[in-house]
């Protein structure tokens, strides 16, 4: 499973919709949708994909540094 359908499939789970997601870890819904088909162009970088990446798991209730290891 990529990182993109992990963070999907967490997101189901928590019953978040993408918008609802974005105003919790306030990153744009774009940001949130190009990350979950695995489209790194939108995040500005590795660095900035890291942080939305633990930002959007600390949200959805997962552990983020398996996610961050295979990104």
């Amino acid at each position: 499973m990529t990182v993109g359908e992990s963070l999907t499939e967490a997101r189901h789970q928590a019953g978040l919709s993408v918008d609802e997601l974005s105003k919790r870890t306030r990153i744009r819904g774009m940001v949130i949708r190009s990350i979950e088909r695995d489209d790194y162009e939108a995040c500005g970088g590795e660095l900035y994909v890291r942080g939305y990446v633990r930002a959007i798991a600390g949200a959805v209730g997962i552990d983020a540094q398996p996610l961050i290891h295979e990104y």
